[in-house]
């Protein structure tokens, strides 16, 4: 799947960050009428580029690259320019922090369990240690204090402990499948410790082999499993779990769709997933997504954002396939 990633932004094949930082102060003079300008700039450059031109900024004006747009734009575009400079430890970082400290949130494991579980456990440790140097607290003592889901346990234990990053064995992989393929549905739980060592433990190749074996042994899905049989106050921690080890495309699809599936829309978590995949695999995603949504992640976004922010989500995720 690796080989076949299609990002949506790529680095620019002729760069000049000097130019660009010039081209930028000019278009903070009038934002609306020069809004192709950031646009066309943020869009089309890596990340490496985009701090690039963030110091070629600080260096020749002696503010921040976004100084003069704040009092111009919302904050939740001010968030997205800001997401798509940072490190990447320090941006799921911070967004690790927003969900932590939240206080009109509920279901506050499972949104950590979403960032959380895709990561390897060396993308967690350093993410970990980002959030130390930027909160002077660290990620596990500030979920113990704010958090307290059914999965608490779960995210607690993904932090401490590390998942083997070598392939298990057939055998292996056989016991996890025979293990699944018992548990009933009290079992669904976790607080079930031998079911959630195959999901702390394990990184998500070797639970995709676990998934895919059941499915050959059982003829069933088990995300199907676990809709039908999990209570429903456990039943979306393992499905995020499961799905994200399922198909990773299908997941941030799906994750995306969520977004705008309650009350009002999570545009954090939006924006989130936007500049986490756009220099990955956010093609991919947008593919899966309108094969499973039946409309485009375009019409998507057209719909249900509508603020000034949405004209630089929808260059983010490429142009739109006709």
């Amino acid at each position: 799947m690796a080989d076949c990633r299609k990002p949506t932004v790529v680095a620019a094949g002729s760069f000049n960050a000097d130019h660009d930082a010039e081209a930028l102060n000019e278009a903070y003079k009038d934002c609306k009428a020069n809004k192709s300008v950031i646009i066309s700039t943020m869009s089309g450059r890596s990340l490496e580029q985009r701090q690039s031109i963030r110091d070629a900024y600080i260096s020749k004006y002696e503010k921040g690259i976004i100084h003069d747009l704040r009092s111009q734009v919302s904050d939740n575009y001010c968030s997205l320019l800001d997401g798509l400079l940072d490190d990447a430890t320090e941006f799921h970082a911070k967004h690790l922090h927003r969900i932590v400290n939240n206080i009109l949130a509920e279901g506050k494991d499972v949104e950590l369990l979403e960032v959380l579980f895709p990561l390897s456990a060396i993308e967690r440790f350093v993410i970990g240690c980002s959030y130390s140097e930027l909160y002077k607290k660290s990620l596990l003592e500030d979920i113990k204090e704010n958090i307290s889901g059914a999965f608490t346990e779960t995210i607690i234990s993904l932090l401490q402990d590390e998942a083997s990053e070598e392939s298990p064995s057939s055998s292996e992989i056989r016991e996890y499948v025979d293990i699944l393929a018992a548990v009933t549905s009290e079992e669904w739980n976790p607080v079930n410790n031998k079911l959630m060592e195959i999901f702390c433990s394990s990184t998500l190749v070797s639970l995709a082999s676990v998934t895919k074996d059941y499915k050959s042994k059982t003829n069933k899905s088990l995300l199907d499993v676990v809709a039908a049989d999990a209570a429903d106050e456990f039943r979306r921690g393992f499905q995020v779990m499961i799905g994200a080890a399922d198909d990773i495309w299908q997941y941030f699809a799906d994750q995306i769709y969520e977004s705008a599936s309650g009350p009002r829309l999570n545009i954090n978590k939006l924006i989130y997933i936007i500049i986490f995949r756009c220099e990955m695999d956010l093609a991919n995603i947008s593919e899966v997504f309108q094969k499973t949504y039946d409309r485009s992640l375009h019409d998507f976004l057209r719909q249900h954002c509508s603020d000034d922010y949405t004209d630089m989500l929808l260059a983010l995720i490429g142009p739109e396939k006709k």
